[in-house]
């Protein structure tokens, strides 16, 4: 009888298939949102701020020239958010795969969550440089 519990308990080879990929179209939809709504932000934001200040201070350029800043300042924008959005969501999905590969490691409290504040500055630099660049 305990090895029918076992059996029973443990997932199938068909289960843990299904769940993986199940779980990986749940990542690749999250890292689309997250382009999608970057870029919605993106344009959401910069694009009232630059219509205010291009034709407050931007008197020397011609009409056709002030809707050229405006749309250039909005896509350099967007496409900064939707870039940090998707680098921020493909880095969540690799921990994620790697958690789930590796399992649940043992915390031992303050210095993993120094450990874990230095891993997230430092990866917050790289992508601000990554947008930079």
């Amino acid at each position: 009888m305990g090895a029918d519990l076992r059996v029973m308990d443990s997932p199938s080879t068909g289960e843990e298939a299904s769940q993986s990929s199940t779980d990986l179209r749940d990542e690749v939809l999250a890292v689309v949102a997250a382009l999608v709504s970057g870029a919605r932000y993106g344009v959401k934001i910069r694009l009232p701020h630059a219509l205010v200040m291009t034709f407050m201070f931007r008197r020397d350029l011609s009409t056709r020239g002030k809707l050229r800043s405006i749309t250039d300042a909005v896509l350099e924008h967007a496409g900064s958010l939707a870039s940090f959005a998707t680098v921020y969501q493909v880095t969540l999905a690799i921990l994620k795969l790697l958690q789930r590969k590796y399992g649940k490691v043992q915390r031992n409290g303050s210095q993993n969550l120094s450990v874990a504040k230095s891993f997230g500055r430092a990866l917050m630099n790289l992508i601000c440089e990554f947008l930079v660049l």
